[in-house]
């Protein structure tokens, strides 16, 4: 009777202490991504509370813990087989919205656990972890606000140097050299082109070094600050 009682108490600081460390590591995770620590496209910054459920299996497995981690894990499976790209910061996290439903369950019941276990450690913690998860939702609704002003400022541009976008014109994305001789070939017919292009972000493309081996010279040139973005028409030379 003593040696089990012993062993159940070691057992119930085990406990403690694993969740303990689990909660201090998901509240250093949350505070690092509320002050911008990481990448915008990192998991760690879209849901870095989530951290907390991989606590669990370490303290104890329920049946319908089971079930929702099985749940997470498959989807998270297809979609890392199906999808054609890694999604990024827009597109990333929407890959990944059916696994958030059980993780979010699974998140709440660490959050549960946490408070559970050390009631005053426990519950400045989880409260230490929602605030951050604000600031981090606030940060994630500055951004998105910002980038849809740039994307406004730079369609309007586009459309105010080219006229309407659609359904008036074909539009070629190019992201290497390769791409860049092949859509000068698909374009060798037309009387001009238009090319929108950021010298901060597609420095090594070669643009202007294979636009003077075409038949094509430059007209326009013109730019605006946004993403450093220059639109240049160019046109059949006589």
């Amino acid at each position: 009777m003593f040696f089990a009682t012993v062993a159940a108490n070691d057992r119930q600081r085990f406990i403690k202490i694993v969740r303990l460390v689990g909660a201090a590591f998901v509240v250093g995770v949350t505070i690092a991504a509320a002050m911008g620590v990481f990448s915008r496209a990192s998991i760690w910054n879209a849901a870095p509370a989530v951290v907390g459920t991989f606590v669990i299996p370490l303290i104890r497995v329920r049946h319908g813990q089971t079930f929702l981690f099985t749940v997470a894990a498959v989807s998270v499976v297809l979609v890392a087989l199906t999808t054609p790209s890694d999604g990024g910061a827009q597109w990333g996290p929407r890959y990944l919205s059916l696994a958030f439903i059980p993780l979010a369950i699974l998140t709440a019941d660490a959050m549960t656990a946490t408070i559970r276990s050390s009631r005053f450690i426990g519950a400045i913690t989880v409260a230490v972890v929602l605030v951050s998860s604000l600031m981090i939702q606030r940060n994630a609704y500055k951004d998105l606000q910002s980038a849809k002003r740039t994307y406004e400022r730079i369609v309007q541009f586009v459309e105010r140097e080219t006229a309407a976008l659609y359904p008036t014109r074909i539009v070629l994305f190019v992201d290497n050299a390769v791409s860049v001789d092949r859509a000068f070939k698909v374009l060798a017919t037309a009387s001009d082109i238009f090319v929108v292009r950021s010298d901060v972000e597609s420095p090594g493309d070669g643009l202007r070094e294979r636009q003077h081996g075409t038949a094509f010279v430059v007209k326009r040139h013109v730019g605006i600050p946004e993403r450093s973005l220059t639109l240049a028409k160019l046109a059949k030379s006589r």
